[in-house]
């Protein structure tokens, strides 16, 4: 019989948080997030990057994610 053995899962988030707002910088919706984002970054020990990508109705900030590594 083989004994149970625990498996140990690595600690996340290993590197920035980084988050894509389809607003532009100075908007109603960034500044939340920013404010959420430090409270955020405290919490997990970790820098949070906001990236603002506004236009095209959002597809630019969509695309951007899509071309990302999935790695989260």
């Amino acid at each position: 019989m083989a004994a149970p053995s625990t498996a140990n899962a690595q600690a996340f988030p290993t590197k920035p948080v980084r988050i894509v707002m389809p607003y532009s910088a100075g908007s109603g919706p960034d500044s939340l997030l920013r404010a959420m984002g430090q409270k955020m970054g405290q919490d997990l020990g970790q820098n949070v990057l906001i990236e603002n990508k506004p236009g095209g109705n959002a597809w630019v900030a969509i695309a951007d994610v899509k071309r990302s590594p999935a790695d989260g």
